[in-house]
């Protein structure tokens, strides 16, 4: 979850402006309502992945946010605040999803031995056939 001393929202809504996107178009590609979106970004509190959601549906990277420059943007110890809460955030997800790999790895390979098994019981039938074939 995303928390800091800056509105994140008005951040974001300043760059949907300025890449002329409007919330409709924006809620129409992450696949939600506008109010939705809209809700999302009047929060206080933006889930990771909500703001992972929004930045692939936008093309804004994370840096846009916390970069400094804009009326919403905040002061170096807010933005790297908020940049250590979302790099932990991500490196969370991150480290979920390595397990979730390594747990479809030892499926795939489970599921590689039942095939080769399989097969091979296979082979056998066709070799009976073919030899009971032979004495007909």
């Amino acid at each position: 979850m995303i928390q800091s001393n800056f509105d994140i929202g008005l951040r974001i809504k300043e760059l949907l402006r300025g890449k002329k996107l409007t919330q409709s178009e924006v809620a129409e590609k992450m696949g939600t309502s506008r109010q939705g979106l809209n809700a999302l970004l009047n929060s206080k509190n933006i889930q990771t992945r909500s703001l992972v959601n929004l930045m692939n549906a936008t093309g804004i990277k994370a840096y846009e946010i916390f970069e400094e420059g804009s009326a919403s943007t905040p002061s170096k110890e807010a933005s790297a605040i908020g940049a250590v809460e979302f790099d932990t955030s991500l490196l969370e997800e991150m480290n979920q999803m390595k397990m979730d790999i390594a747990l479809l790895k030892k499926d795939v390979e489970f599921y590689k031995a039942q095939i080769m098994e399989k097969e091979k019981q296979l082979e056998e039938k066709e070799r009976t056939i073919e030899i009971l074939r032979g004495k007909e």
